[in-house]
């Protein structure tokens, strides 16, 4: 049979080759057939993906059977100038011992020439492909709309968790301030005096451990909420085999109660910066407009999972704990 030079449907094709639309699609998602994928999100086949379909998956395995192939569709062509179609595929198929490479094709010829021959394509045939494509359509959509009211359930849950979380830390906040009034010292100087030796003291340690701070690369993400952000980085660098490991008082979280801190701080490979100035928007700021701190090396240290997040081991986090100036934190880490 010689197709026509055009472009074909899916319900036209999946007719051609003697199956469902479901098995069509499947042939589809595995890459046996090709198809040129229109903007609507429906598919049409060219004359020679489907030929090299029907080729690939019913192709002969020997000369005898391509000349059997050649003597058919010859007789067909001939059946279709003298009107004698139903004599000569007697004689075809009694010459045929099993299915050539067109077998599937000249089926369908058969049907098709059975039928009143039409020059234009009904209406109402028209009307009832494209039904079944946008029947198709909806199942698919169907099944995507499944799948979000899935994650929608699972960030609902996790808003739920957060409010939670929320509400806890209000009431030790507030538990904070209401001892720290009972013990408030009435001597104004005193605390004065302290507040000064402090702020001293932390422009001492700042001063100190400016220079190993500057291995870090401060960046701001559109993703401001950082348990956010840091899930993001999670389930975006296992999707796409992209190593990271966190360090810093985001790490430190994993293993136990921080303070507030407004920075995730992270080792990435050096070959991945560009994945990561894309994936998460990062724009290169300051320290202290940044909530993304990065540590470009060519190997990441040693790193543990933890909590399903992979993190520095505590020997690498103590010491970088130490080096952004946060002694208290390191020194409560238990080995």
């Amino acid at each position: 049979m010689q197709l026509e030079d055009r472009l074909y449907s899916s319900t036209e094709v999946a007719k051609i080759l003697g199956v469902s639309r479901r098995t069509l699609y499947r042939y589809l998602e595995s890459g046996t057939l090709g198809s040129m994928h229109l903007p609507s999100g429906r598919h049409r086949f060219t004359k020679d993906q489907v030929e090299a379909f029907l080729v690939k998956t019913y192709g002969a395995t020997d000369s005898k059977d391509t000349k059997k192939s050649t003597s058919t569709s010859s007789s067909l062509k001939k059946v279709e100038n003298n009107e004698s179609i139903e004599k000569v595929k007697v004689k075809v198929e009694d010459e045929i011992e099993r299915p050539s490479v067109f077998s599937k094709v000249n089926d369908t010829l058969d049907l098709k020439e059975q039928q009143p021959e039409e020059t234009n394509v009904k209406p109402a045939q028209v009307e009832k492909e494209t039904e079944e494509e946008e029947i198709a359509e909806q199942d698919d959509q169907a099944q995507l709309d499944e799948e979000q009211e899935e994650v929608d359930e699972v960030e609902a849950e996790d808003e739920v968790e957060d409010e939670a979380n929320e509400q806890v830390d209000e009431v030790v906040e507030d538990l904070k301030k209401t001892l720290s009034s009972l013990f408030e010292d009435d001597d104004n100087n005193e605390n004065s005096k302290s507040q000064k030796e402090d702020k001293e003291d932390a422009e001492a340690e700042e001063k100190e451990t400016k220079s190993k701070k500057d291995s870090f690369q401060f960046y701001s993400s559109s993703i401001t909420d950082l348990k956010k952000l840091a899930k993001t980085v999670k389930v975006a660098s296992e999707n796409s085999n992209v190593q990271y490991a966190f360090t810093g008082q985001a790490g430190a979280s994993l293993f136990g109660e921080v303070s507030p801190f407004g920075q995730l701080h992270l080792y990435i490979q050096k070959n991945d910066m560009l994945f990561f100035e894309k994936r998460f928007d990062l724009k290169e700021t300051s320290e202290q407009d940044s909530n993304v701190a990065l540590k470009v090396v060519d190997n990441l240290p040693e790193h543990n999972i933890v909590m399903g997040f992979k993190v520095v081991s505590l020997p690498v986090l103590k010491k970088d704990l130490i080096q952004l100036g946060d002694t208290k934190t390191a020194g409560n880490l238990e080995g």
